[in-house]
């Protein structure tokens, strides 16, 4: 693994000395001029990376899990239930891969697969990391109960965690949902809740197995699928389970559980009431097979990160001199390519997903003068559902003051790039690095890497702090929101902190 001490040191070197020459100064609790008193916000550390090397950039799963780059090469994972969580470390993320140099931009696709910006000399650009390059394990938890049960609609299975659960033929764990209203025959899950969480659907009547005694029922979806339902809740498979025994989607966003044979929610909450003195007595127990367990995880250490780098593999060269720096990158799912920006250079590229060619997999998408700064040019961006492009232009300079510029670019049908237009630009967004635009109230957020602050910018082009680094900002670099029910409202912020790592950290806040 590269050191950071080691690396070649152009992105940090360069934020710092933007800000320097605009007089901020970047710090747990320093005031940003300005910016008035603290604004009260309640903003959670989800990880405390704490030290060198520190987070750069963050995505977010469509299964809710939380992807974040690290500097010195790289890319760790946090399932959807624990960005819900607080106070972890970054030995309780999965450490998905290593890459061969400084670590910028990081995006996630559908399959899971990873991709990064990397900034390496001659294997500059985007890298890919397949969901399996960390040795994820897919633990069989369980075995379907009987064999007559593979002729069952819905079965039984033994899990190694959650007991009895239902299951469908394939032995597939099935799940219920909090928004959906028992009995009511009806779904609350479609479009992009329905390609998470695809419900279990049957052309006859539902059979049921040996051990079950929930009442399966059926009802008519709006698509006209006919889904089924154990003791009135609608059954749905999570998209991410991917053989027999897993249960990955077990309380994800606080609204997805497996069910037990009679078709009751297994809610953790209900297991701790269930369990009550029963759970106390086996926690030391269990603590001791905990750190047996670690102590083989740390056994294996060496090894695995070995084959973690090997499974990496370099998907588009953007560049071979070290003055290129591709930075933001995001995942268009319409047309199944990236965009990435090219910070020094003032350019965004595409790559399609399908490329295997990397010597010439990538082509300018948009150029534009207003990309180009001599301090710090375009780089974060988001795509949003009406198809715009928003970039951020982080360091420039406007009638003599240091300003920042977001870019709004449309596609056009084709998948060309349209006229940019100057979406804001000036003094209050100064620092504009990464971007998250909200579906439901149509604002964009704004990390303001320069000012430590979030800034939401309204449609029309109104700016206004909503948090700043008197809540605990500093020199944030990367904001990304939540995609599943129960965290579609979170706010996920990457704390950069390149001058005091003790403060760099992964965020959550609900604005």
């Amino acid at each position: 693994m590269i050191d950071q001490k080691d690396r070649n040191g152009t992105l940090r070197r360069t934020f710092m000395k933007a800000a320097a020459a605009t007089g901020v100064v970047v710090g747990a609790g320093t005031a940003v001029a300005a910016q008035g008193d603290a604004l009260s916000t309640d903003i959670k550390t989800i990880v405390d990376i704490s030290g060198e090397p520190t987070a750069e950039n963050l995505a977010v799963d469509p299964d809710g899990s939380v992807y974040f780059s690290i500097t010195a090469g790289e890319v760790r994972r946090i399932t959807a239930t624990q960005t819900q969580e607080t106070g972890l470390s970054l030995d309780n993320a999965e450490l998905v891969g290593e890459l061969p140099g400084d670590t910028l931009g990081v995006e996630v696709v559908p399959d899971g697969t990873a991709y990064a910006a990397v900034q390496s000399g001659e294997e500059t650009g985007v890298w890919r990391v397949p969901r399996d390059a960390a040795g994820a394990e897919s633990d069989d938890g369980g075995e379907t109960d009987g064999e007559d049960e593979a002729d069952a609609t819905v079965a039984t299975s033994s899990h190694d965690e959650f007991g009895e659960i239902l299951v469908d033929s394939e032995g597939m764990t099935l799940y219920m949902f909090d928004e959906d209203e028992q009995d009511a025959e009806e779904s609350a899950c479609y479009d992009d809740c329905e390609e998470n969480w695809p419900p279990l659907t049957t052309e006859e009547e539902p059979a049921a197995g040996d051990d079950i005694s929930a009442e399966l029922t059926t009802f008519e979806r709006e698509d006209g699928e006919t889904q089924v339902a154990a003791n009135g809740w609608p059954l749905y498979y999570f998209a991410q389970d991917e053989e027999a025994g897993d249960a990955n989607g077990q309380g994800i966003g606080d609204v997805w559980w497996v069910l037990d044979e009679a078709g009751e929610p297994a809610r953790e909450t209900d297991d701790e009431a269930a369990n009550g003195d029963e759970a106390e007595d086996d926690e030391a127990e269990e603590d001791e097979e905990a750190e047996v367990d670690d102590d083989a995880e740390d056994a294996e250490t060496d090894d695995d990160e070995l084959d973690e780098t090997a499974d990496a593999e370099l998907f588009a060269i953007l560049g071979i001199e070290d003055e290129v720096v591709p930075n933001g990158i995001a995942y268009d799912r319409v047309r199944d390519r990236f965009l990435v920006t090219e910070s020094f250079g003032g350019v965004v590229y595409e790559v399609p997903l399908d490329a295997d060619d990397p010597e010439n997999a990538a082509s300018v998408w948009f150029e534009d003068d207003r990309l180009s700064t001599e301090m710090f040019g375009v780089n974060g961006l988001t795509i949003t559902p009406d198809d715009d492009v928003f970039l951020a232009v982080t360091d420039d300079e406007i009638d003599g003051e240091a300003a920042g510029r977001i870019l709004r670019v449309p596609v056009e049908d084709d998948g060309s790039a349209g006229e940019g237009e100057t979406f804001v630009e000036g003094p209050e967004v100064h620092g504009a690095d990464g971007l998250a635009y909200h579906p439901l109230d149509g604002d964009l957020y704004v990390a303001a890497i320069l000012q430590s602050s979030v800034i939401r910018v309204s449609d029309d082009g109104e700016s206004e702090p909503v948090a700043t680094a008197d809540d605990g900002l500093v020199f944030c670099s990367d904001v990304a929101f939540g995609t599943v029910p129960g965290q579609c409202n979170d706010l996920f912020i990457c704390n950069f902190a390149p001058e005091q790592p003790e403060e760099s950290a992964i965020l959550r806040w609900s604005p």
